[in-house]
């Protein structure tokens, strides 16, 4: 009955509000309604978004325009956490999103904000103990410990990236349609916690996968060699291509010696030739294009007689 969302590293909020989007296209049910999204400012205070119906969509707007990008702030925030579900949820949705400066975020599904036994909303009771000192897991096993048969699942993350996720016995014994699902490395964690959205388990991963994707591209300057109709291809133990000082190629090798022969439709060169400039290898072809070749010299490459194919660097 709900979806949430946490994740810690760089482009924390664009890696949530992506990872909703796109499980928005492939699934149903209690997903597209309302949404609420917290994140770090670059004062390291908390700002919020929300919509009670479109998710995504209207989530944020300019005049009348709806599916317009979040701001350059959220994208690159290193804190977030969401929370979304079907349309028309009881107002403040704020309450479904504990958040606090200085302490974290609390999401989850079904009742987040389900009294526990000491009279107090779950979410915002995990977030007290990590104010208190708790860690964000610690938090949300002291609290589940305490209210074993309450009728939620929580996503929890404090200021330092750590992320807690329990379900309670409750849950675990009678909803079968939890997804849960979460990427982490040294310098990146996003986790997905979900139910009632279906396909549930595929939901989560790719909402996961989408966000930690996002969090771990790095975005390099394209490198392009030029490849020009005449050139020759020869028979070669390895793919390669040889450019000048102004990266055309010059020689091309495939390891396949039977499209030397006659007239072939191929893709040479092929993906990952190392490129060699004065006897040095500079890195490895990136994009590649379809060719027609006769007898060893392109005659066209689709279409044209001159492509510019990205490389990558060595290093890469």
């Amino acid at each position: 009955m709900a979806f949430g969302m946490v994740a810690f590293g760089n482009k924390a909020g664009e890696a949530i509000f992506r990872g909703l989007e796109y499980a928005e296209k492939i699934s149903w049910n209690c997903i597209g309604g309302f949404t609420v999204l917290a994140y770090v400012d670059k004062n390291g205070k908390f700002k919020s978004f929300e919509t009670q119906r479109g998710g995504t969509r209207t989530l944020f707007t300019e005049g009348e325009e709806t599916g317009v990008n979040p701001p350059e702030e959220l994208s690159n925030s290193r804190i977030a956490g969401l929370i979304a579900g079907g349309p028309d949820r009881l107002e403040p949705l704020t309450q479904f999103l504990a958040y606090k400066d200085n302490v974290g975020i609390i999401t989850g599904h079904r009742i987040p904000t389900y009294n526990s036994v000491n009279n107090k909303p779950i979410n915002q009771e995990v977030l007290s103990h990590i104010e208190k000192g708790l860690t964000a897991n610690e938090a949300i096993d002291k609290v589940f410990d305490e209210n074993p048969e309450c009728d939620t699942g929580l996503l929890s993350i404090d200021m330092k990236g750590n992320i807690g996720m329990r379900n309670s016995e409750k849950v675990l014994r009678n909803i079968e349609s939890i997804g849960y699902a979460k990427r982490s490395n040294t310098e990146n964690k996003i986790e997905v916690l979900l139910n009632e959205i279906f396909p549930h388990q595929e939901t989560a991963e790719l909402a996961a996968e989408t966000g930690f994707s996002i969090m771990n591209f790095k975005e390099e300057e394209n490198i392009e060699i030029t490849v020009r109709a005449g050139t020759k291809v020869n028979h070669g133990k390895e793919d390669i291509v040889k450019v000048d000082k102004n990266l055309i190629a010059k020689e091309i090798y495939t390891t396949d010696i039977n499209l030397l022969t006659g007239l072939q439709i191929c893709i040479v060169p092929y993906k990952n030739s190392k490129i060699i400039q004065n006897d040095k290898i500079i890195g490895k072809l990136d994009i590649e294009a379809i060719v027609n070749l006769q007898d060893g010299v392109i005659k066209d490459l689709e279409g044209q007689s001159e492509v510019k194919l990205t490389m990558k660097g060595i290093s890469d």
